[in-house]
């Protein structure tokens, strides 16, 4: 039966809305999320009432951590409290908590993503590679992790994908214009968003070598459109733009090599080796994925003498896959999966396309079988990990080498800490827990007082896995101290906590 491209485009909205919507509230709080909320209520308040000197000092300008700017998110995440959320506007709604209004453009932008992923990645490839393609990426377990926070990583990905693919998409001005659109907000998410103006760059020369054609003026007139939307957009570049260009990503390289404490195959370190994402990927990817793109990879390298390189998509797929793996390799802040997330599509591409050819040589497997066992997979990833989807890991690895190969479930163990010891919650009672306290009073009808050491005589210590990882000395000192462990907190195998009462509490 032949499904109309209507009907395709609503399938698709429609598989990746309902998981990403579904428990929103039960996801845990990213300590991140708390900070982007009182910059998006800034950034909103700023521009609605035109006060544009808020610009003149931001956050991206702090030289303490390498802080993205973020302002498209950080807009919508600010409009979505002022209308939905009580105590942000008279002309609110009120009808939900702050951290949850901020949550739902992140879900509808990642929602709204793999429809048009689909009908743009129709026009270069096979079109039911690209729809299967969609409707893998739609369900998988990463992907709509981060479609469910009010963060950075999916907007980075989404701005910098459908750019470089309406760049592609047809030749006249409205799409180019599009696409420079996309790359400006792709570039005010994160400084990885100029990646996509290089490798358009690198890719009107491969056009030139391959086809001895390439639209100099198209790229040009795109480029310009870029600069001034950047500008447009962006107050703090009002007065100074190349000054102020140059000054952010001076920052922002000096903090990258700098680097982020974190945790990596046993070690304590602000600089995993370079290997890193190539280390974690297979583990936090479902299964057949990883095999379908393990197979796309080896049989794209014997493409390239086939001619298969010509093909416009597989060029800006792999020279931006190329700049971006490289890129945050040889950086020194390295901090979890989601920040590989902005190669995630073409990850999917090459997956499926594997898939597709793997399907074909198994010719004693039924190809319906095929797909049901390949989609298993990927519901089992969120039927499993619900509502945290970020700590998926597939069946490649134990729940123990999981914990000790990266950090992960920060801020995870939380919600269930405050969950377990809210009939014993009272106004003013003392917690101690490191770098998500900022979350702590959104589980909580309790005014809960958040100390950093156990000398501050805490009630309750909540010691989540990631930070214990990061501190053993702290560890040390809690063990040898007069509390007493009386919980551990698990999650799908993984230890992300422990809690430890004051004896003089204990009855």
């Amino acid at each position: 039966m032949k499904i109309s491209l209507r009907y395709k485009f609503f399938i698709l909205l429609l598989i990746a809305f309902l998981p990403r919507i579904v428990g929103l509230s039960k996801h845990s709080i990213f300590a991140d999320e708390v900070t982007w909320m009182v910059r998006g209520k800034g950034v909103y308040a700023a521009i609605h009432s035109r006060i544009f000197y808020y610009f003149d000092n931001g956050w991206w300008l702090d030289k303490t951590t390498s802080e993205p700017i973020g302002l498209p998110m950080s807009f919508l995440g600010g409009v979505a409290m002022s209308y939905l959320s009580p105590g942000y506007s008279n002309y609110s709604l009120n009808i939900t908590k702050d951290f949850i209004a901020t949550r739902i453009p992140s879900v509808f932008v990642g929602s709204l993503f793999v429809p048009i992923f689909y009908l743009l990645l129709r026009k270069h490839i096979d079109d039911k590679l690209a729809f299967i393609t969609s409707l893998l990426m739609s369900l998988d377990p990463i992907s709509i992790a981060l479609s469910r926070w009010f963060h950075q990583d999916m907007a980075l990905m989404i701005f910098s994908s459908l750019s470089l693919l309406t760049f592609i998409y047809k030749k006249n001005k409205i799409t180019t214009i599009v696409s420079a659109f996309l790359a400006a907000m792709a570039i005010l998410t994160k400084p990885q968003g100029f990646l996509v103006p290089i490798t358009l760059i690198i890719f009107s020369c491969v056009q030139f070598l391959t086809t001895k054609k390439v639209n100099i003026k198209k790229f040009i007139f795109w480029l310009i459109l870029t600069s001034i939307f950047i500008v447009l957009f962006f107050p703090f570049l009002w007065n100074e733009p190349i000054n102020g260009i140059i000054q952010y990503l001076a920052i922002q390289y000096t903090n990258a090599v700098n680097g982020q404490i974190t945790f990596f195959n046993g070690n304590i370190t602000t600089n995993p080796l370079w290997y890193y994402y190539f280390a974690i990927f297979p583990f936090r990817i479902p299964e057949s994925i990883f095999i379908g793109f393990i197979i796309g990879f080896i049989l794209t390298l014997f493409g390239f003498k086939k001619g298969f390189i010509k093909n416009s998509f597989v060029q800006i797929a792999l020279i931006y896959s190329i700049l971006f793996i490289t890129v945050i390799s040889i950086s020194s802040k390295k901090l979890g999966i989601r920040y590989l997330f902005a190669v995630w599509p073409y990850i999917y591409v090459l997956a499926t396309y594997g898939l597709f050819k793997l399907s074909d040589k198994l010719k004693w497997i039924n190809k319906k079988i095929f797909w049901i066992v390949v989609f298993v997979f990927q519901v089992w990833g969120i039927v499993k990990f619900y509502p945290s989807y970020y700590l998926f890991y597939n069946h490649f690895i134990t729940p123990q080498k999981m914990q000790n190969l990266e950090s992960i479930a920060f801020c995870d163990s939380v919600k269930p800490a405050i969950e377990y010891l809210e009939p014993n919650l009272y106004h003013g009672i003392i917690i101690m827990l490191m770098g998500c306290d900022s979350t702590i009073n959104y589980y909580t009808g309790n005014t809960i007082k958040s100390v950093y050491n156990v000398n501050d005589n805490p009630n309750y210590i909540i010691e989540e896995n990631y930070d214990a990882q990061l501190n053993p000395n702290r560890v040390l000192q809690i063990e040898n101290s007069e509390y007493k462990k009386i919980k551990e907190i698990y999650f799908r195998g993984l230890i992300i906590a422990k809690i430890y009462q004051k004896p003089s509490d204990i009855q």
